[in-house]
């Protein structure tokens, strides 16, 4: 443990635990609210279900990659940790917001939802 949980304890932990908790939430509300949003009716329990699956391997490949890397060196790790956000980034500039409808981001309800 850190010096810093040593000093609080577990309730300081459990409080900085729950922060973190607390503050992820408006991103995760946002992800629903888009997947409800563009999901087609018909494919929508399966693109949550596929979402939840990736994101879940996800933190297993980077808990499995993470381990040793730090177990070598914590520098390595964040090394690692700041390539991968700046491959992300370059990714995403290679691929562009084209795609994306900027001007009506939200789809019209059908008359059916409507009522």
């Amino acid at each position: 443990m850190g010096r810093h949980a040593e000093a609080h304890g577990p309730p300081g932990t459990c409080c900085r635990s729950a922060s973190g908790t607390a503050s992820a939430r408006p991103q995760l509300t946002a992800l629903f609210a888009i997947r409800h949003r563009e999901a087609p009716d018909g494919l929508r329990s399966q693109i949550f279900t596929t979402g939840a699956s990736v994101k879940i391997n996800g933190f297993a490949a980077g808990s499995a990659l993470a381990g040793p890397l730090a177990a070598h060196s914590l520098g390595t790790g964040l090394l690692a940790a700041a390539f991968v956000e700046c491959f992300a980034v370059l990714v995403f500039l290679a691929c562009g917001i084209d795609g994306c409808d900027v001007q009506t981001p939200f789809r019209t309800p059908s008359p059916a939802r409507a009522a």
